[in-house]
C-alpha cells in the first residue's frame, strides 16, 4: 500500500509538470506569432497623407493674392501694401518646418487718422512648404497672457483649414478682436487677418474661398 501511495504522488507531480511544461510552451509560440489585430487606419494612406501631396507649382505667388475687385466694391476697399517674404519674416517654427518663400499683402477700408479713426483692415499671408511639413506649418494657436485664441468651426475651405476669434490686450490695456482663418492647398499655406474699429468674419470667409480659387 505504501508503495502504491508512492508511484500515485509521482504520477501526480509528473501531471503536474507536463501541464506546467505545456502552458509556457503555448505562451511562447503565441507571443512569436504576429497579431492579426492590425489598425488599417495607420497601414493605409489616405487621400490627405504628406506622400499623396502632389506640390503647386507657381512660378510669381503675387498671382495668388486678392484683387481689389474681390472685395464689396460699394465699400471702399484699396490694396495698401504687397511684398515679397523673406526669412526674417518667418517664425522659428516656420523655418525648421522647411519654409520656401512667401507672399504679403494688405487691404483698406476706411480712415486711420487719429480724429477719425474709423476702419477694417485685411491681412494676407501665402506661404510655400515641403509637402510632408504643410500640415504641421497649419498650426493650432496656443493662446497666453496676452492673447487668447477662441476655435470656432471648420470653414472647410482648401483641404485642411481652422478659424480663430482673437482676442489680445495691447501695450495701452485696451482689448482687440479680431478674426482669423488659417488653411492649406496642396503644398500652400493662407492665413487671412480682418481686424480694425469694424470686423465682418462672413467677408473673411468669402475672401478666403477666393484666395482658395485662385490657386
Amino acid at each position: 500500500m505504501a508503495e502504491n501511495k508512492f508511484y500515485t504522488q509521482w504520477w501526480f507531480f509528473v501531471i503536474i509538470g507536463v501541464i506546467i511544461l505545456g502552458s509556457i510552451v503555448g505562451f511562447s509560440s503565441n507571443s512569436l506569432i504576429p497579431s492579426t489585430n492590425v489598425n488599417t487606419d495607420n497601414t493605409q494612406e489616405t487621400q490627405d497623407s504628406p506622400t499623396n501631396i502632389k506640390p503647386v507649382k507657381i512660378e510669381d505667388l503675387s498671382t495668388l493674392i486678392l484683387k481689389v475687385e474681390d472685395f464689396p466694391q460699394d465699400e471702399g476697399w484699396t490694396l495698401k501694401d504687397r511684398a515679397e517674404r523673406g526669412k526674417t519674416d518667418v517664425s522659428d517654427n516656420g523655418l525648421n518646418l522647411g519654409w520656401k518663400r512667401g507672399y504679403y499683402a494688405n487691404y483698406l477700408n476706411g480712415e486711420l487718422k487719429a480724429e477719425n479713426l474709423d476702419y477694417s483692415r485685411v491681412d494676407l499671408l501665402i506661404s510655400e512648404y515641403p509637402p510632408e511639413n504643410i500640415s504641421l506649418a497649419l498650426k493650432t494657436e496656443e493662446s497666453d497672457d496676452y492673447t487668447t485664441y477662441d476655435p470656432l468651426s471648420d470653414p472647410q475651405i482648401g483641404d485642411e483649414s481652422k478659424a480663430y476669434k482673437v482676442i489680445s490686450i495691447n501695450e495701452y490695456d485696451v482689448e482687440d478682436i479680431y478674426y482669423e482663418i488659417q488653411f492649406r492647398k496642396k503644398n500652400l499655406l493662407f492665413t487671412l487677418q480682418n481686424y480694425g474699429t469694424r470686423t465682418d468674419y462672413a467677408l473673411l470667409k468669402d475672401l478666403a474661398k477666393k484666395a482658395e480659387a485662385k490657386i
